[in-house]
């Protein structure tokens, strides 16, 4: 990733809602190191559910292209 790209992705919109999402969920890099390893003892034991990559991709691109539907609606 160059530097102009690193700078559009961090001034774009997504990029800041998500850190500032992330930011209230972990206040603190405790935080964050705690619910990581919470959820790490929790996948061991099996009661993390996960996802195969390929539904996961699959998910995020319908959830895209209803994105970019909804926004050529708005603009028309």
């Amino acid at each position: 990733m160059t530097a102009k790209e690193r700078l559009e992705l961090e001034n774009s919109q997504a990029y800041k809602d998500y850190k500032e999402d992330f930011l209230k969920r972990y206040p603190t890099k405790e935080s964050y190191y705690t619910a990581l390893s919470e959820d790490l003892k929790a996948y061991k034991e099996g009661r993390l559910e996960t996802f195969p990559i390929e539904g996961l991709a699959e998910e995020i691109m319908k959830e895209v292209e209803e994105e970019c539907e909804n926004k050529a609606h708005k603009t028309v």
